[in-house]
This record gives C-alpha cells, sequence and structure tokens, in this order.
C-alpha cells in the first residue's frame, strides 16, 4: 500500500497520543475482539528504536552520527522483515506509517520529535493492554 506525502501528519507532543490511539482502534481483531498485533510484536520495535533514542540523547550538536543512521536503517529493514513474517505487524507498521517516520532522519531535533522517548510506540503499546 503505497502512501501519498500528503497522508502524513507530522508528529509532535501535542498528537501522537490521539494518532497512536487512532492506530490500534483501527488495527484487525480477532473474533473475541482483541488485537491481533501481540505486545511482544510491538515491544520489539520498542526496543530497538528506544535504543536508537537513547543514544540519540547523548549526541552533542544536531546532526546524526553514521552509526546513529546506520542502526535506523537496520531499524527499518528489521520492521520490513517483521512485515513479511507476519500481517499483522505489516497492518501495524502501515497504519502507524512507521517505515515514513522512522525514515525522516538526518538530525537530532527530528529524530527527537519522531520519537519523543518512543512515545508514540509506547502509546500503542498502552492502547495495546487497555484492549486486551
Amino acid at each position: 500500500m503505497r502512501q501519498e506525502k500528503s497522508d502524513f501528519v507530522a508528529l509532535n507532543e501535542e498528537n501522537y497520543v490521539d494518532l497512536a490511539e487512532q492506530v490500534i482502534e483501527s488495527l484487525e481483531r480477532d473474533r473475541r475482539g482483541n488485537i491481533k498485533l501481540s505486545t511482544s510484536q510491538i515491544r520489539n520495535i520498542l526496543a530497538m528504536s528506544s535504543d536508537i533514542y537513547s543514544d540519540v540523547m547523548e549526541i552533542k550538536g544536531d546532526k546524526l552520527i553514521p552509526e546513529i543512521i546506520g542502526r535506523i536503517n537496520y531499524l527499518k529493514v528489521r520492521i520490513v522483515y517483521e512485515e513479511g513474517r507476519n500481517p499483522d505487524v505489516k497492518d501495524f507498521a502501515e497504519k502507524a506509517k512507521l517505515r515514513f517516520y522512522i525514515g525522516k532522519q538526518g538530525e537530532v531535533s527530528v529524530f527527537q520529535s519522531i520519537y519523543g522517548g518512543t512515545g508514540s510506540i509506547s502509546s500503542l503499546q498502552w492502547w495495546k493492554r487497555l484492549s486486551d
């Protein structure tokens, strides 16, 4: 599913929780009404992005270093791999527009606003727990 740039909203402190809630509410559910995507699948993505975020916070300056950009690229590849293994992860990644937002890299401030301490993904985990 190819999405147009106009489909994307800039993530910020004011809207990421609402956007996360919309994603969780739109995910496929089983016949009992539980979200098919497991918490451990979300946790795997969260762990990788959280590690990167911690290292970004230590950077002095406004540009990401090549090592961090490489790790971000690996995270994108890992998400593609997980999407291929599990249609529920693919549904989540597409609806959350993960690869687009992860791809907005290069500057520390851009990365921080996208991840906000991985708040968006943490919010998704929180909504997942509420819906189970």
